[in-house]
């Protein structure tokens, strides 16, 4: 079951969204098994790993956008966290639902950027 307020579609402009990517490419370089437990497409999988140009941050930005602009009906905050509970990403999946768990204000989007590089 879902935490309240994490079940909702996660909308690509949206600053909480913003700042969640933020969070995750900061803690996390393991694109790859983040793509798999979304169920991004072998071929693009494997066009990012023949792609040098790209760096691991790069890599999970572009899994994370190719996730939002899929059609599916599992774009939302909870299939993230259980993606990221699944390959032992317990701790990031934690942070990020104490986030979204947060009353959102432009001082909070303000004070992610501290996950910034």
């Amino acid at each position: 079951m879902a935490a309240q307020g994490t079940e909702i579609t996660i909308l690509k402009k949206s600053p909480e969204t913003q700042d969640v990517f933020k969070l995750l490419k900061s803690k996390s370089n393991d694109w790859d098994k983040l793509a798999r437990e979304l169920h991004i497409d072998y071929n693009v999988r494997g066009a990012l790993k023949a792609n040098m140009a790209l760096n691991s941050e790069n890599k999970l930005e572009q899994v994370l956008n190719n996730w939002i602009d899929s059609e599916c009906s599992a774009v939302t905050w909870e299939k993230l966290l259980e993606a990221l509970e699944s390959f032992e990403a317990k701790r990031l999946a934690r942070e990020v639902k104490n986030y979204l768990k947060q009353p959102k204000t432009v001082e909070k989007y303000s004070a992610m950027e501290d996950y910034e590089d």
